[in-house]
């Protein structure tokens, strides 16, 4: 009795000092003694870690100067137009310049704070021309045929047949962007890859039908693209989704003023019969008779392209430029002719053909400085 008084006592002072409970009536031990149940410790609360600081953020150090490349996959320098007549040639020399302006001006946050160079030379490719860097009021790109090269464009059917009109395209141009220091203008300068550049002509026809280009011509297009070709066919607003427009008399509209110059009518006359001699009829072409004008023609074309590894130019380009897959050329002619400033070719309008006749007009393109032809507005070749 008295050991049972002390084991109360016990858990009595146990359970007021917080170290154990009492046990219910079915907790007692075997021998009568209470058992005794120790409190199992609660954990403390965790504690958060204290927070971490990044470690401050250095802007990156524009170190002068700056270059970065664009490598378009290609640049028309110029394009010729067919004349009609089966045996008809169209011949630019030295009194010609087929002189081309594009600007990428557009593509500038800031237009004061460029300027255009070029450093280029294409030689052709099966023709015997080349083109070089042409006069330049440094907001364009400017290109002309060189001193001594001769561009013959040959007609091979009557009929005025734009699917013979010929572009010459550089196939290996690369625009180089370069900044000398943080307020210096940004200089963009066209030029080719790896030294003198390819020039390759391309036919409209050839453009349409990309599998009908000559093997020899393809080892120098394997970059461009299908969009390139029909990029390419825009720059030609006279080619119509039928090659023999002509033979069937229908009515044209004129070309675009804002771009074409009427110079004048030219006939294209065959023998009056078999056995006839056939010498054709021989003339100057001249854009002096567009002085005066005003030209403001305007297109634009994608081209596509790819950027230097790491091409950067630090938010002085339009968003969107910097990584895209493709570049915008923007072919120009914003100009008012005036004399001393001619432009000159020789045509020979000539046909086998007995009996054929046909007149036509011919425009001065101020977006090439070549001459095209196309049928008089309104009136039936028939």
């Amino acid at each position: 009795m008295r050991n049972s008084t002390l084991h109360s006592t016990l858990l009595l002072t146990l359970v007021a000092a917080g170290l154990a409970t009492a046990a219910p009536a079915f907790a007692l031990c075997p021998q009568g003694d209470i058992c005794i149940r120790p409190i199992k410790p609660v954990a403390p609360p965790p504690v958060a870690p204290p927070p971490v600081t990044p470690p401050p953020v250095t802007p990156p150090v524009t170190i002068y100067p700056i270059t970065s490349y664009i490598y378009p996959n290609y640049y028309v320098a110029s394009l010729a137009y067919a004349a009609p007549g089966n045996g008809s040639t169209v011949t630019y020399g030295d009194q010609s310049t087929m002189t081309s302006t594009t600007a990428t001006a557009d593509l500038f946050k800031d237009s004061t704070r460029y300027s255009y160079s070029v450093s280029i030379v294409g030689n052709g490719v099966g023709l015997a021309a080349s083109f070089g860097a042409g006069s330049s009021d440094g907001r364009s790109f400017s290109l002309s045929k060189t001193a001594g090269s001769i561009v013959t464009v040959q007609s091979t059917v009557d009929p005025l047949d734009h699917y013979n009109d010929t572009f010459y395209v550089v196939t290996d141009p690369v625009v180089e962007l370069s900044q000398a220091y943080a307020t210096a203008p940004i200089v963009a300068t066209l030029s080719t890859i790896d030294g003198p550049g390819n020039v390759v002509t391309l036919t409209v026809g050839e453009l349409k039908a990309p599998s009908s280009i000559l093997a020899w011509k393809q080892e120098y297009l394997t970059a461009l693209a299908p969009a390139d070709y029909t990029a390419i066919l825009a720059l030609d607003p006279l080619v119509t989704a039928n090659p023999w427009i002509g033979v069937i008399g229908v009515t044209l509209s004129a070309p675009d003023s804002n771009r074409y110059g009427y110079v004048g009518q030219l006939q294209v006359n065959g023998p009056d019969a078999a056995g006839d001699p056939i010498d054709g009829d021989g003339f100057i072409l001249s854009n002096s008779a567009t002085n005066g004008m005003s030209f403001g023609a305007s297109v634009d074309t994608s081209v596509t392209a790819t950027y230097s590894a790491g091409f950067k130019f630090f938010g002085l380009l339009n968003a969107g430029v910097s990584g895209s897959e493709t570049w915008d050329w923007s072919h120009t002619s914003t100009t008012t002719h005036t004399s001393g400033t001619t432009e000159m070719a020789q045509a020979l309008l000539k046909t086998t053909t007995v009996g054929y006749h046909a007149t036509y007009n011919v425009y001065y393109d101020s977006l090439y400085s070549t001459f095209a032809f196309a049928s008089p507005p309104l009136v039936s070749l028939e």
